[in-house]
Formats: structure tokens, sequence, C-alpha cells
């Protein structure tokens, strides 16, 4: 029966994670097409896996470190970046003034558990690279049984 049980959960986190694909891809397709003035198209998102862990890579041109968000929940990675650009008072002139305002939120299932205490997060030349060391999976333990 637990056989059962971990095919199910297995499956289902397949399917989650093929519908978060499939939205975000639809989100960011639509975003920039639709409303060009509003996008929140998101830069690009790659994730690597080895034995040892799973790697995101995130581009980021026009972000800092400071307007960056990162989270984990479980076996999800949620990231949030907001920046506004701002020309300064005294640099110019202006009759009429816009700052560029850009955010977004990506958030990338997991394919397993990782350890959230030994994730590392880099930014460099506008690239975000996320390094999250995989759990151990949990071994069968034989359990003594005491007499009363």
């Amino acid at each position: 029966m637990a056989g059962l049980i971990i095919w199910k959960n297995e499956e289902l986190n397949k399917i989650k994670r093929d519908l978060d694909r499939l939205m975000n891809r639809l989100r960011d397709e639509m975003d920039g097409s639709l409303f060009p003035v509003f996008s929140r198209r998101a830069s690009s998102v790659d994730m690597a896996e080895t034995d040892q862990a799973i790697v995101i890579r995130v581009e980021l041109p026009d972000m800092k470190p400071e307007d960056l968000r990162i989270s984990l929940h479980g076996e999800a990675l949620e990231i949030r970046g907001e920046v506004t650009e701002k020309v300064p008072n005294g640099e110019a002139s202006f009759g009429l003034q816009e700052h560029r305002y850009r955010s977004f939120e990506r958030i990338i299932s997991l394919p397993c558990r990782v350890s959230a205490d030994e994730t590392e997060a880099t930014f460099k030349d506008g690239v975000l690279r996320i390094v999250m060391p995989k759990c151990k999976p949990d071994r069968a333990r034989m359990l003594e049984i005491k007499k009363r």
C-alpha cells in the first residue's frame, strides 16, 4: 500500500511541476504581447540538477541584490524582484517625469526536497545563481520493541 501512496505523490508532484511550467510560459508569452507597457516578464530561468544539488540561474540585468527576495517553501523556490528607476533631483528639470517600475515573481517547483540551511545565493554581473543541496532520502529505521 505504501508504494501506491509514494507513486501517487510523485505523480501529483510531476503534474504540479508541469502545470507550473505551462502557466509560467503562458504568463511570459501573453504578458509582453498583450500589455507591453505593463509587462512583468521575468528574465530567463534555468534549472539544473546534479546528484548533490539543484542549481537555479536567473538573468536579471537591470536589478541589484537589494531588489530581490528569495524564499524556500517546502519543494518550491520563490523569487521576487522589484526595481524603480528614478532620476535624482537637481540633475534635470522635467515638465513630466515617469518612473520605470519593474516587478516580477517566479515560483519554481523543485524536483525534490532541499536543505534550506545550506542553500547559497550569489549575484554577479546581473545573474542570480542559487545552489540548493539536496536532502538525503529518509532511510527506514528498525525500531526496538520494549517489553513492559
